[in-house]
């Protein structure tokens, strides 16, 4: 029997400094955005007991799929095969430094996983080189995987010339 357990803190900062030096005043700005989830272990509101993290990379104009359930088999870092029913939070990062470097994340045929893209299985998300999709569901259900919903997500590289290396974590739960 696993005795797994999985703490996770979320934490994302983002905080700008606007001015406008004028004639006879300075006028700012500064806006500030604090997102900030601790997930314990478990299945229910800000919970998760699965993680999956890799650097992975791509071939000019080659995509892979990658099943959100199951990790096309892979075993997690402490040696447990995933079964993840419902994604908690989801993190790609195009690590190529180039504008014109772009990874599509969607799109993956068959079984596509749809929850996360409003139903539709044709739907992507474009990432330019140095971007990043950040989502996080801290909820209980998430966004739910398999059956209707799919669990394969595609990674396309865009780029002719470049190949593609990126990061890829998906927090998880199995219930």
């Amino acid at each position: 029997m696993s005795s797994e357990t999985l703490t996770t803190r979320f934490n994302l900062q983002f905080v700008a400094n606007l001015t406008n030096t004028l004639a006879l005043e300075t006028v700012s700005a500064n806006p500030s955005i604090s997102v900030v989830n601790n997930f314990s272990s478990g299945t229910d509101v800000n919970q998760a007991n699965q993680i999956f993290a890799d650097q992975r990379q791509l071939a000019t104009l080659t995509s892979e799929s990658i099943n959100l359930m199951t990790f096309n088999g892979s075993l997690d870092p402490v040696g447990i095969a995933y079964q993840s029913l419902r994604v908690k939070a989801l993190i790609v990062q195009n690590l190529n430094g180039t504008d014109s470097n772009i990874i599509t994340v969607g799109m993956a045929g068959s079984g596509a996983w749809r929850a996360f893209f409003n139903g539709a299985a044709s739907s992507s998300i474009y990432i330019p080189g140095g971007g990043a999709l950040i989502a996080v569901a801290p909820g209980s259900i998430g966004w739910n995987l398999g059956g209707a919903s799919g669990s394969n997500l595609g990674i396309f590289n865009a780029s002719a010339t470049a190949v593609a290396t990126y990061n890829v974590c998906v927090l998880g739960s199995t219930g």
